[in-house]
């Protein structure tokens, strides 16, 4: 078969404070931070990645041995008031990352066995 999957390289979250999330996974879990980012509105290909309009927020990326974990936080499209009885935000998960041998056969494959995307 073309393009092997390998594993699950990343799941992303969708969190409500990205700081806090931080201060759990990485001073309580142990977690390494590996990265941050933002992007803000105006963003075509994170607007078209993520399927929404006008977005923009923070991100970070933290691992802990074979697991990486990715954290959005939303400024826009603003997401109702967090249920505390949720560990997500409204948006929620956001996607899984696979670890792949060949993107473009797999792709081709996830979509040829009906799997919509929001960008190739």
């Amino acid at each position: 078969m073309a393009g092997r999957v390998n594993g699950i390289h990343h799941i992303a979250l969708s969190v409500p404070d990205l700081d806090k999330a931080r201060d759990f996974y990485v001073g309580v879990l142990g977690f390494e931070e590996d990265r941050r980012g933002e992007w803000s509105k105006g963003s075509a290909i994170v607007d078209r990645v993520m399927g929404l309009e006008g977005s923009s927020g923070r991100s970070m990326l933290v691992k802990a041995g074979n697991i990486h974990l990715e954290f959005f936080e939303f400024a826009a499209p603003v997401p109702p008031p967090q249920d505390p009885d949720r560990p997500v935000s409204h948006y929620g998960y956001t996607h899984m990352a696979l670890d792949v041998t060949d993107i473009e056969a797999v792709h081709a494959r996830l979509a040829a066995a009906g799997m919509r995307f929001h960008a190739p």
